[in-house]
């Protein structure tokens, strides 16, 4: 089936060549109507040279776009997925003209580019409004839903920029500038954008030149998901680095019993973010639109069910839910994979080997050590169960501590459950929950553990544990405080 009325799904995107007669032409055709001599065009035509005159964006697209195939498969949607560029074959216009020969009446279209400033402009709307009046019966295409990048760019520009560097002898601190287009002057007195791109230029350059982190979990694990919420959220970078603080607080004030003090740290951790995100409401509400950070919020601010919007108390702590839901277990996630990485020497090298294997390796690192390890229901009738001879009952009414650490490792569901195999299959694993409790943020998680994971056994082949790695201590969640290493 398809998604609701849509039939078809078209990745819109930029591109460029694929090979090195194709970089002449190509910004020939970036830049016609501009006045701009070839003289220019062949001083950047030599720095396409260095990458091999290819886009990797081209690649990036065909992942994103395998990607999106794969989860709409696994989601049980039948759509097919095409990809346009609009300014480079395959180009967007030719893209609509094979919708409408295939028949298709109804396209949702998905945004990106390198740092997302196309996927933040009206330059896209115009893109296919342009393809469309050159298509005759051309189908209808949605308004434009921003998505956010594929997680590999930023990796793949910081490995281009350090390949690039190399290359041409210069030393690592060698100053590096970052520029971007397509940004409507309206636009910028309004948007985060610019804050965007710095953060994305800092993350490329500290990328490229680093030698690599001395402690996981502080130095990396928590970098892309507080990132990432930071983003969803539109929070300033200057706050982003209270943000672990908060939610170790909070999260601390969750466990099953915890003393005054932690209890008390927790409330204040709560008023305080919460102060800090009344601040950024209401900044949002004066300006909701040309947000790229922030989309998030703008949807919780002004979205509604059945005519109702979120009240102020449930905003806010719909936010405070979202940053402990998506930052602290995907830390732990990551920080957590890694450290059983170390732990299982075998299997580090098995996924050096294969790293297909990331997907079901981040499946075994939710099993084994699951970043959630309790959870929380009520019962709403009397519920009888155990062996025959034994039976117990739980009372209607009764609140129930789940072990989901202790589900994850059941020796009747998972063979050998104390031994970690990264190509376990079936692995039935419950650290989302499931069925309508399901964590929301479930693809999210398992995108980034993907990413971080496996980027960071492929950056460093020399990984090893430096030092005596340490939990943090909180029953309710399974993390690691610190975990030193050596790359080198």
């Amino acid at each position: 089936m398809g998604i609701g009325r849509f039939d078809s799904l078209l990745l819109l995107s930029f591109g460029g060549p694929e090979r090195p007669d194709e970089v002449m032409p190509f910004l020939r055709n970036v830049t016609k109507g501009r006045g701009v001599p070839d003289e220019r065009l062949t001083v950047v035509a030599e720095q396409y040279a260095l990458f091999g005159g290819k886009s990797p964006i081209n690649d990036l697209n065909r992942e994103l776009l395998r990607s999106l195939q794969g989860e709409l498969a696994a989601r049980g949607h039948d759509i097919p997925a095409f990809w346009g560029n609009r300014n480079w074959d395959p180009f967007v216009s030719d893209v609509v003209e094979t919708l409408r020969t295939q028949g298709h009446s109804s396209t949702v279209c998905l945004v990106t580019s390198a740092f997302s400033s196309y996927s933040g402009c009206r330059q896209y709307h115009e893109d296919l409004d342009k393809a469309r009046s050159l298509v005759q019966d051309a189908p209808e295409i949605d308004r434009v839903r921003v998505f956010w990048n594929h997680p590999d760019f930023l990796g793949t520009a910081a490995e281009l920029l350090a390949e690039t560097r190399d290359k041409a002898n210069l030393p690592k601190e060698t100053p590096v500038l970052h520029t971007a287009h397509s940004l409507p002057i309206s636009m910028a007195a309004t948007s985060d954008y610019e804050s965007q791109l710095r953060q994305a230029a800092r993350i490329v350059h500290e990328l490229a030149g680093m030698e690599g982190p001395n402690e996981v979990v502080h130095d990396y694990g928590l970098a892309l998901p507080t990132e990432i919420i930071a983003d969803m959220l539109g929070v300033p970078e200057q706050y982003r680095g209270k943000m672990h603080h908060y939610s170790t607080l909070i999260l601390g004030a969750l466990d099953p019993i915890v003393s005054p003090e932690k209890l008390k740290a927790g409330h204040d951790a709560v008023n305080e973010f919460g102060e800090l995100l009344e601040e950024l409401i209401a900044k949002r509400r004066e300006t909701p639109h040309g947000a790229e950070m922030g989309e998030v919020l703008v949807s919780l601010i002004f979205g509604e069910v059945d005519g109702r919007k979120l009240s102020p108390v449930e905003l806010v702590q719909n936010c405070i839910f979202l940053l402990n839901a998506g930052h602290e277990t995907t830390a732990s996630l990551v920080s957590n994979g890694i450290g059983t990485l170390l732990e299982f020497p075998d299997q580090l090298q098995r996924l050096r080997e294969n790293p297909d294997l990331i997907k079901t390796a981040v499946e075994e690192f939710l099993r084994f050590q699951s970043p959630l390890q309790i959870g929380n229901r009520k019962a709403t009738d009397d519920i009888v169960f155990g062996p025959e001879d034994n039976r117990k009952t739980i009372p209607a009414g009764s609140f129930i501590h789940t072990c989901v650490g202790a589900a994850n490792r059941d020796p009747e569901i998972f063979k050998d459950p104390e031994t970690v195999d990264i190509g376990r299959k079936p692995n039935p694993q419950i650290a989302f929950g499931m069925g309508r409790h399901i964590c929301m943020g479930n693809t999210l998680g398992r995108i980034e553990g993907h990413t971080a994971i496996g980027k960071f056994v492929e950056r460093f082949p020399n990984l090893r544990l430096n030092g005596e790695k340490r939990f943090h201590g909180r029953a309710r969640f399974r993390g690691l405080a610190l975990l030193p290493v050596a790359v080198s």
